[in-house]
This record gives C-alpha cells, sequence and structure tokens, in this order.
C-alpha cells in the first residue's frame, strides 16, 4: 500500500456486519461526505428519527458481503424488510456510528 495520489481508485468505505438474529444479517457501510450533504438535504427540518429517513439509510446503505446494495429503493426497503422499529433504528445507530456522526443532543 502507498501513498494515496489524486487519480487513484476510490477507496472502500467502512463495512460492518449488523446481526439480525437467527443466523442472519447484512451490512452496512459508512456514508461518504457526499452523500451526507444529500441527504441532510433531503431531510432538512425533519427528525433523524421520521421512519422515511430510517429506509432510505437502509436503502442507501445496506449492502452485501460484495458490498452491492441490497435493496433497490425505500419502498423496497418497506415491502422486503420485514424487521421490528427497535431493529430499524438500531440499524440506524449503526449506520451513524460507522459513519463517525454523532446524535444531535
Amino acid at each position: 500500500m502507498g501513498l494515496f495520489k489524486k487519480g487513484n481508485a476510490p477507496l472502500p468505505f467502512k463495512r460492518v456486519r449488523f446481526d439480525l438474529g437467527e443466523d442472519s444479517y447484512i451490512n452496512v457501510r459508512e456514508l461518504s461526505a457526499q452523500e451526507l450533504i444529500q441527504l441532510q438535504g433531503s431531510f432538512q427540518g425533519k427528525d433523524a428519527s421520521n421512519i422515511d429517513f430510517i429506509y432510505q439509510l437502509i436503502a442507501t446503505f445496506a449492502v452485501d458481503d460484495d458490498g452491492k446494495a441490497l435493496f433497490t429503493d425505500t419502498a423496497d426497503v418497506k415491502d422486503n424488510f420485514q424487521v421490528g422499529l427497535s431493529t430499524l433504528s438500531a440499524i440506524q445507530k449503526t449506520i451513524m456510528d460507522t459513519s463517525g456522526l454523532e446524535p444531535k443532543n
């Protein structure tokens, strides 16, 4: 591994495993700075605990073992990811923690 130079291939995003129980898991990846700016614009003035915000995070940052998105969009999450609200909140927290973001007090 050498010194990063402009024009090098992008560095991979950090990913962590989130256990769903019963031998099931998803991976979540960190946000890029550009993605954070886009999310802030999309949900400006809305509470980060807003369920649509959580679905958007999962649609964008839940990935398989190869780093590819598990879901195509928020409707795909709503239709195909049947987990409890506490699990959705825990996934949101994991994405934010992995990205180095702290909740507002």
